[in-house]
């Protein structure tokens, strides 16, 4: 029994850190998922992404074809 108990406390970081990055993983999926829900449009892209080459039109068009009430996502 001391020797699991020594493991344990020699791992401690190891397991802190797998803990962390599950809780994670479950917390975007269960309760950030039902938010990823308003950035959806049907037949075009459904999100403006991660890259810098987007100029001011085309951020606009983005949010021009958004229905009103998903703008309520972007407050």
């Amino acid at each position: 029994m001391s020797r699991i108990i020594n493991q344990l406390k020699r791992n401690r970081t190891f397991y802190l850190a797998i803990g962390t990055t599950i809780t994670m993983i479950l917390y975007a999926q269960f309760v950030l998922g039902h938010y990823s829900t308003c950035f959806s449009i049907s037949g075009t892209s459904n999100s403006l992404g991660l890259t810098f080459g987007y100029n001011l039109h085309m951020v606009q068009d983005f949010f021009k074809n958004l229905p009103p009430e998903w703008h309520n996502c972007f407050l």
